[in-house]
């Protein structure tokens, strides 16, 4: 039990929270003029990189290109990676005045890869943009070719150069460096992540057998090496070593966690060869000349040591970012905490409104009195439409709102990816709010209520949506007919889809699901991530455990039942379908309700779990690049399941299978099949 919550409050490093700046759209940072490209901006890839670099300059150019000040640089990019080369590129091509600064090498990434490594050109349906080289071929290969390039073309790039400070200076910047500064009209930092090695923060991290990158295993022969890391380059780095040397791995980590599989599988191998050791669950206290002191189960041990290679990976430059003002994803301060108070209280007000408008002060136009006026339909639909109608205007703004988000969210997952199964996802999403959750209850039942005055039309809901979700409609003046038709949704239609379709109710048709797919989508990667935000998704168990109770005691001891029921539909439909989940979109994602609260999610899932064979696979040929994690709206750390081959389903996650880490794949790595 301890173990449990403290996971819902643990501080350890978790590779799936790491954050990248903020950017919009365009790539521009919270700083107007300031732009990322690259992997700092989510695009590791060398021809994503290049392809930004081009596009970048093509975006500004329209901007920066009537400059005459000589003095002044059009743009100024910081580093000379594949991203920076490329920007260089076109920007002299465009007739800019541009300056690259780098504080390395160029392409200083690239040179700390271990020799004669391949690299790919991949996607390889991406169209290669720009006259820079790119295709599969080795490390040397292409150090070769660019710097050939380079000199051909003239580049204007500045290396061992380091910038210390970015100040706006009216409709400029003024850049600072170890050298001298700057003005410039833009800055585009194509920075990388690899700068910045962490820290162990032990005694003796400054000697000189310390090391971040292995270039070239032959350098070492007959040496006691130990790498300190347990990610995938550590394990390269390893099995490049172990047969020549005396190689041994500490790390924090109880197992292999992060490296793929097939590096696990290699170093497993080397281990039972005796070629490779690990101390697993051990900290380094101390690096000294000949000998690393380590601690494990509370013991220190001594370990002989020629070289040291600390392989823990990389952090943001965060005091430079905060230094110039650059913020990270999802990070707060005062304006986002004005914006947060300010977009709950709207919503409060809005859905306060179409709850209980008859406690409120204000009243908005009833909806007889637009189909009167306005409809060309005239009287005859005043007849239809006979009172005042708060929930009606509601579940039309409701619509408008999943219409127009749900066009952009169709074009931007389904039309730029020419992914089809978006495209038919979010056709799903807005017909069945227009058709199922609009047009059906608040149109037909309410004429069939008028003319047959039977029941209240807003029972039509209990039709569309299946227990426990609103599941208070079937009790207030429960009819036979509701009842039954609940319990064949609950029991026999949920688990049967269930089978094929997981969780996809969630995301294809379920009016929550589709507002928080649709009005949210814009903010889904900031989705919380990481062990400590799946702990908390247990709040579904409490809500689901509540929603079981208030429906047997409504039938077994009904006095206590209905209040169990009314302090359900207070809470629940109030504060956790509506108003905290819609206020969190532009703080944490559209997905609040739905993974952490939604007592009908929870049991799609458990349905899922016992009977599903939807599941998403991967091949081999993950690289790592985080996109699929970083856009999943419930938080699954796609990208560690995907790099080890290991398939994800209800079975082990909480995946709404929407896809969207299938469509953002670069490598085609994942893909949707049935779980034998």
């Amino acid at each position: 039990m301890s173990s449990f919550f403290n996971s819902l409050f643990e501080k350890k490093f978790d590779p799936a929270t790491v954050k990248l700046p903020q950017v919009d759209q365009n790539g521009q940072s919270n700083i107007k003029g300031i732009y990322l490209i690259g992997e700092i901006a989510g695009k590791p890839l060398l021809k994503n990189a290049i392809n930004m670099g081009y596009d970048i300059i093509e975006r500004l150019y329209p901007e920066v290109k009537d400059n005459t000040e000589k003095e002044i640089f059009d743009v100024l990019i910081v580093g000379a990676g594949a991203a920076g080369i490329s920007a260089s590129l076109r920007a002299k091509q465009r007739g800019l005045n541009y300056i690259n600064i780098e504080q390395g090498k160029i392409a200083n990434l690239i040179t700390t890869f271990t020799k004669g490594k391949t690299l790919f050109a991949e996607p390889m349906d991406d169209e290669l943009k720009g006259d820079l080289w790119l295709d599969e071929t080795t490390k040397e290969d292409i150090l070769d070719r660019w710097s050939n390039f380079i000199s051909a073309e003239k580049l204007n790039i500045k290396t061992k150069e380091r910038i210390t400070d970015i100040r706006r200076n009216g409709g400029l910047f003024d850049v600072e460096t170890n050298k001298g500064t700057y003005k410039a009209r833009r800055v585009i930092l194509a920075i990388g992540k690899s700068g910045n090695p962490r820290k162990i923060n032990c005694p003796g991290e400054d000697f000189d057998k310390i090391a971040n990158v292995l270039a070239d295993p032959d350098e070492f022969e007959d040496k006691d090496i130990m790498i300190y890391g347990a990610g995938d380059v550590a394990a390269e780095a390893a099995l490049a070593l172990c047969d020549k040397n005396r190689t041994t791995i500490t790390c924090i980590d109880e197992s292999f966690t992060f490296p793929r599989k097939r590096n696990i599988d290699a170093m497993e191998t080397k281990m039972k060869e005796g070629k490779l050791k690990v101390n697993f669950a051990s900290k380094i206290k101390e690096i000294k000349e000949n000998e690393v002191v380590i601690e494990r189960d509370g013991k220190e041990i001594i370990v002989k040591n020629d070289v040291f290679f600390t392989m823990i990976g990389a952090d943001l430059p965060l005091k430079f970012f905060s230094k110039i003002g650059i913020r990270l994803e999802g990070a707060w301060h005062f304006k986002k905490w004005v914006f947060a108070v300010l977009v709950f209280a709207f919503v409060f007000c809005i859905y306060s409104y179409k709850k209980y408008p008859s406690k409120l002060p204000f009243s908005l136009i009833p909806a007889e009195t637009f189909f009167t006026y306005f409809a060309p339909f005239g009287a005859g639909m005043d007849a239809i439409f006979h009172y005042r109608d708060t929930t009606f205007w509601y579940a039309f703004a409701y619509t408008l709102l999943m219409i127009i988000f749900g066009i952009k969210a169709y074009k931007r997952w389904g039309t730029a990816y020419n992914d089809r199964y978006q495209k038919i996802r979010f056709a799903s999403l807005i017909l069945s709010q227009v058709f199922i959750f609009f047009l059906i209850p608040e149109f037909l039942f309410k004429f069939i209520i008028h003319i047959g005055n039977s029941y209240q039309y807003w029972h039509a809901y209990s039709l569309l949506q299946p227990w426990p979700l609103l599941f208070y409609f079937i009790f207030d003046h429960p009819h036979l007919f509701y009842l039954i038709w609940a319990g064949v949704m609950t029991l026999v239609l949920i688990p049967v889809l269930s089978i094929w379709h997981g969780k996809r109710f969630c995301t294809w048709i379920c009016g929550c699901g589709g507002l928080a797919e649709t009005v949210g989508d814009r903010w889904r990667h900031l989705a919380p991530k990481g062990r400590k935000s799946i702990a908390w998704e247990f709040m579904t168990w409490v809500i689901l455990g509540w929603a079981i109770l208030a429906l047997i005691l409504f039938f077994a001891l009904p006095s206590v039942g209905i209040h169990l029921v009314k302090s359900y539909s207070s809470v629940i439909d109030f504060w956790l379908i509506a108003v905290i989940p819609v206020a969190a979109y532009p703080l944490f994602g559209g997905k609040i309700w739905c993974r952490y609260w939604c007592p009908l999610a929870k049991y799609i899932q458990i349905c899922s779990r016992l009977f599903g064979k939807l599941k998403i696979s991967s091949n081999d040929k993950c690289i790592t690049c985080g996109e699929c994690s970083r856009y999943c709206q419930v938080g699954i750390d796609v990208m560690s399941l995907a790099k080890n081959q290991q398939d994800f389903s209800n079975k082990n996650t909480a995946c709404i299978h929407c896809g969207i880490c299938i469509t953002v794949c670069p490598m085609d790595v994942l893909k949707f099949g049935d779980q034998k």
